[in-house]
């Protein structure tokens, strides 16, 4: 495994970020770096730092989007993609789950807004959005929950909205406005 770990992080000629590397969140991050380049070794990757903010990113070659993930201030693992945020604690397993399911076009991110504000949302299975109308959209979100349907079906009635919809694969991204 570290032969192969040193391959990898030669031929993708990866910097490293520096700016916490005496802290536990440093520790964490460069372990949880190196597995995500360990398990994305296909894919192009790399690592960004901006004012002390590391973050690995997947590189999407289908429009700019791009997978993010980073360490928060309580070092839970942050997943980003779109509008999508997932906190997935110390679970690398988990996480890894998650990416592969947006790389391979299962999930995406759905997301509500009222003019340019941003209302809620959150990652669904493509296959469980049906976006023929504002009502089924809600459905797809809640999904059996219906207390959240009724909830949130009661904030939006009569206001002008849009679903965004976005997924790994831009043929998959969709803007849908709706009245209910």
């Amino acid at each position: 495994m570290f032969l192969e770990t040193v391959e990898v992080l030669k031929n993708k000629d990866y910097e490293f970020p520096r700016t916490h590397w005496h802290n536990e969140g440093g520790y964490l991050i460069m372990d949880l770096f190196i597995r995500l380049m360990m398990e994305y070794k296909d894919y192009d990757t790399k690592i960004v730092s901006n004012d002390g903010f590391d973050s690995f990113e997947i590189i999407n070659p289908f429009w700019q989007e791009n997978i993010r993930v980073f360490l928060d201030d309580d070092n839970d693992i942050v997943f980003s993609f779109a509008f999508q945020h997932a906190c997935f604690e110390k679970n690398v397993d988990d996480l890894i789950g998650y990416i592969n399911d947006y790389l391979h076009g299962k999930q995406a991110s759905m997301e509500f807004f009222e003019g340019d504000d941003d209302l809620f949302g959150g990652g669904r299975y493509q296959t469980d959005i049906d976006t023929s109308s504002g009502e089924s959209l809600l459905r797809s979100f809640a999904g059996d929950n219906i207390l959240l349907y009724e909830d949130l079906y009661k904030r939006l009635r009569g206001c002008d909205c849009c679903c965004s919809i976005r997924g790994w694969n831009a043929m998959h991204n969709l803007d849908i406005d709706f009245v209910l």
